[in-house]
């Protein structure tokens, strides 16, 4: 294994935990939604929640077990991490706006208020570690594609 598995793994863990966060804050929090926008947007958001968490948890394992294979190469990764790179951020700027930008929630009578604050915290959280490990998986293909291995090749 290479010296800088333990990054992406890390920040792969990372995600895994910030997006079972954002599952209980928003999915177990309410029912009441003002608007049909604010629900919707919400169960997107908890369904790239559930992506996050099931792909990380396969890329962890394909990485420990199959090595070796294309589902644990370079590419692969990078695939999947600008994928749920554009969910995040779609499904969170999207909440954000049903929202209306930055609630103040001493000044909003929205229902459950700091619970869609909290929501929208870690979407963006979430959309940034996804960032930094899409940079870091990034930086492991550049210096793979220098060295003249493929990026079809493992990620270790």
């Amino acid at each position: 294994m290479s010296k800088y598995h333990c990054k992406p793994l890390g920040t792969i863990n990372q995600i895994i935990l910030d997006a079972i966060r954002n599952i209980i804050f928003t999915l177990y929090s309410h029912n009441t939604y003002p608007s049909n926008s604010i629900r919707d947007r919400l169960k997107f958001l908890v369904f790239v929640s559930w992506w996050t968490v099931f792909f990380s948890a396969a890329y962890i394992a394909a990485f420990y077990t199959a090595f070796l294979s294309f589902v644990a190469s370079i590419a692969s990764h990078l695939a999947w991490l600008a994928l749920t790179w554009i969910f995040w951020l779609s499904s969170t700027a999207a909440f954000t706006a049903a929202l209306g930008g930055g609630q103040r929630c001493g000044s909003s009578d929205l229902t459950y208020c700091s619970q869609n604050v909290a929501a929208e915290a870690f979407g963006w959280i979430e959309t940034i570690l996804i960032s930094f490990g899409f940079g870091a998986i990034l930086f492991i293909g550049i210096g793979a594609v220098r060295r003249g291995d493929r990026l079809s090749g493992e990620l270790a």
